[in-house]
C-alpha cells in the first residue's frame, strides 16, 4: 500500500470508531491486574488492554484468542464465531 491509502484507510476507521486516550490512570489499573493475576510476559499485553478497558468502562472484548481473556472476570469475552451464532453480549 502506498502512503496516500494507508492514509485514506486511517481515516475510514477514525470516522467510524472512538478512539479513546491512552492515560496515565490505565497504569494503576495494569499493576493491579498483572499482579493479583500473576501475569507474566506476553499476557501483559492483554492485561493492559483489560486496564484500559476498566478505566475507560469497556466490559466486552470481540477476539480471536478467548483464552487469553478468560482470567479477567471483568471482562465478557466474545469471539467472532460467537457473534455469528447470535451469542452478543447482553
Amino acid at each position: 500500500m502506498d502512503v496516500p491509502s494507508v492514509q485514506k484507510s486511517i481515516d475510514v476507521l477514525l470516522q467510524d470508531f472512538v478512539l479513546l486516550k491512552d492515560e496515565r490512570g490505565i497504569f494503576g489499573n495494569w499493576q493491579s491486574l498483572v499482579v493479583v493475576q500473576s501475569v507474566k510476559g506476553k499476557s501483559a499485553h492483554d492485561a493492559r488492554l483489560v486496564a484500559a478497558m476498566q478505566r475507560h468502562e469497556i466490559s466486552n472484548v470481540l477476539t480471536f484468542n478467548t483464552p487469553d481473556f478468560t482470567r479477567f472476570n471483568t471482562v465478557q469475552v466474545f469471539s467472532p464465531a460467537d457473534v455469528l451464532a447470535g451469542r452478543l453480549p447482553s
